[in-house]
């Protein structure tokens, strides 16, 4: 997987968006058929796949590398609320979901496959 250098706003890169963060977000774009990765930034897009590709990233990031949500915010450029019932859907969609399921664990497995 080739990751674009250019994949986050020009004008506010995201703090502590190295390539592991960046490779979650090509992974979910992938898993959940998003073209566009910038659309995961995007205020104005909130349906669809859209939004469970941010709460499967916020839930990796929070669950599994320890990230808060402040800095999970700060990288998808949301409010920090917006985090919280992201991150508050994930844990319900990942024991009731099994495509959500699916989805954070291929997330997971990036980790894994990055140390």
């Amino acid at each position: 997987m080739e990751i674009a250098a250019d994949c986050f706003p020009p004008s506010n890169p995201p703090l502590g968006a190295g390539l592991l963060p960046r490779a979650l977000l090509f992974e979910a774009c992938e898993f959940f058929d998003i073209s566009d990765p910038e659309v995961i930034f995007s205020r104005k897009v909130r349906h669809g796949e859209v939004s469970p590709a941010r709460w499967a990233i916020a839930h990796v990031l929070i669950e599994n590398l320890g990230w808060g949500r402040r800095r999970v915010a700060q990288f998808l450029q949301k409010d920090p609320k917006a985090i919280l019932h992201g991150y508050r859907r994930s844990r319900e969609l990942y024991r009731s979901d099994p495509v959500f399921y699916e989805a954070v664990t291929r997330l997971k497995n990036v980790i894994d496959f990055d140390d």
